[in-house]
């Protein structure tokens, strides 16, 4: 039962590639400039932190509730709104920090290619 299980997981994984849902040729094109404002407003939007309308773009994510879990959704969202996708190198607490500096970050980082 449980090898039946992992066999359905992965076909439904490999029948979502084949779709192109994990496909970056069928993600948004990444966006030149990110706003600290558009991050604030994926927090928002998503729930990902509490009481973001007392946040300014210098706040502290982490003091504001951004924990592990949170960043993982917040990349996802990012993935989403952008088609911006960070590598595990990229993922650091100063690039975080707040909403401005990962803003920066992702505005002046190199789009990569497709």
């Amino acid at each position: 039962m449980l090898w039946r299980k992992h066999k359905e997981c992965q076909t439904s994984r490999l029948d979502r590639e084949a779709l192109g849902r994990n496909d970056r040729r069928f993600m948004p094109a990444p966006s030149a400039v990110v706003t600290p404002e558009q991050i604030l407003h994926l927090l928002e939007e998503n729930a990902i932190v509490e009481d973001v309308s007392s946040l300014s773009p210098e706040s502290d994510l982490f003091v504001a509730g951004l924990d592990s879990m949170a960043m993982m959704q917040l990349l996802l969202h990012l993935e989403q709104a952008f088609g911006v996708a960070l590598q595990p190198g990229e993922i650091t607490r100063e690039r975080f920090q707040s909403a401005a500096a990962l803003a920066a970050y992702l505005s002046n980082r190199s789009v990569p290619s497709a």
